[in-house]
């Protein structure tokens, strides 16, 4: 019994460490974009040793990758309500009811996504 519950506590410490260098780590990079984010950067906005960082990610494009499947996942729920034979009004109403635009729309990652955006649309929309 002794042992599950270190095993659970280590399992919901690293869980923790790397929800908090997430979180980080995309408020870090919706402001400094990639280039100018540091692992050391998003160290200090988790208030975490860099050593910790490089613990659970060993670089800056993993962490990257894993902020970006995170956002990606937050859409891909979101879509799910569009994967029906619901007609427009009816998904719109069970997207809308879900709260999911929400999450969409707030936090840091909407930064990230519009600085992404208007990086990369056409000039003559910039």
């Amino acid at each position: 019994m002794k042992d599950n519950t270190v095993s659970f506590q280590k399992f919901a410490k690293r869980s923790q460490n790397q929800r908090v260098i997430l979180d980080a780590a995309e408020k870090v990079f919706a402001e400094a974009g990639f280039a100018g984010a540091t692992t050391q950067l998003i160290a200090d906005v988790a208030n975490l040793p860099k050593a910790n960082v490089h613990y659970y990610y060993k670089t800056k494009q993993d962490i990257y990758r894993q902020v970006v499947y995170n956002i990606f996942d937050i859409w891909m729920e979101a879509a799910s309500a569009f994967d029906t034979e619901l007609g427009p009004q009816e998904a719109l109403s069970r997207y809308i009811g879900t709260g999911h635009h929400q999450n969409f729309l707030l936090g840091p990652t909407v930064h990230l996504r519009c600085k992404y955006w208007v990086a990369t649309a056409p000039p003559r929309l910039r």
